[in-house]
Parts: structure tokens; sequence; C-alpha cells
């Protein structure tokens, strides 16, 4: 075989070798080694700047076969405070036992017809499918609203404490 051949042979080896360290060096993908941040789980307060996640807990009422709904509603903010992403945990219990998790996001919003300050932490705002709203009570207590976001005549069964 001619010698000119192995040259270019060795350099597109070469060639290729340099594109194959560059394609690394530049890759945005974190390496499997590469530490990632601790997740900061403070609850979630107005007053608190350092707080980042809040998780209510209780059991809502059943609309169907089951008995009760026994519901987590964890909710992790942004610097902001006013929003974040959100994981509801939603178990069934009675005849037939079943598990539902959404997650998405959430942002704060504001006004009840009958208290236009109320503040409601709106789960899913963008998606007229999962919206849902949760009525702030005070510093360790929620209520969900119904689907049309009005409170449920039972409001106290709807209700959701901090853990």
């Amino acid at each position: 075989m001619d010698r000119a051949f192995f040259k270019n042979k060795f350099a597109l080896i070469g060639l290729l070798f340099v594109v194959l360290i560059v394609i690394v060096i530049l890759d945005p993908r974190p390496s499997v080694n590469t530490p990632q941040k601790e997740k900061d789980t403070t609850p979630i307060t107005k007053t608190a700047e350092n707080d980042l996640v809040r998780t209510y807990v209780g059991n809502l009422p059943c609309d169907d076969i089951c008995k009760e709904v026994e519901t987590t509603l964890i909710l992790t903010k942004n610097k902001s405070g006013e929003e974040g992403t959100y994981r509801l945990i939603e178990k069934r219990i009675g005849q037939w036992d079943a598990s539902l998790e959404f997650d998405g996001i959430w942002t704060m919003g504001e006004g009840l017809d009958e208290d236009p300050n109320a503040e409601i932490i709106v789960i899913d705002p963008f998606d007229e499918e999962t919206i849902r709203g949760f009525l702030v009570l005070n510093e360790k207590e929620i209520e969900a609203l119904d689907e049309e976001g009005y409170r449920y005549k039972n409001a106290s069964s709807y209700r959701l404490t901090l853990k």
C-alpha cells in the first residue's frame, strides 16, 4: 500500500479524535459525577426569605365510591416566592384504593366573590382541564375550592393542614 494512504488515514483518525474531544467538552449535559445541589426543604411562608417547600396534608371528601381522599400537596417555590412547582398526591380510600399523582406549576392568585383580597394558591393556572385552587386561610391551613373556584358548602371538610 501507498504511504500517502496511511498518512491520510492517521490524519483522519487524529481529526476524528479531536472532534470527539471537542464534543465531550462542549456537551451541555452534566456528567454522572457532577455534584448536584442539595434540595432545601424548609417551609414556605411570606415572612421567611429562605423557605422553599411547604407540605399540606388532609383527608378530603370523595365524590365517587371511595370513602375519602388522603391528600398531600407539596409546594416548592422559586426565588420570587409567588410561584413554583407542585406535587399533588391523592390516595382514594374505601372500596378501591388508588393513588394518583400530579405535577406542575403553581402561582398565587387572589380574589373570591365574598373576599376580593383572599389569597389563592392556583395549581396548573394555564390548563383549563386541571386548574385547581386552594384558599389560604392562615399560615397553617388551606382549603380546596371547587372546579369553578368557589368554596364548598361544607368548607371545613376540604381543609389541608401544614405538615
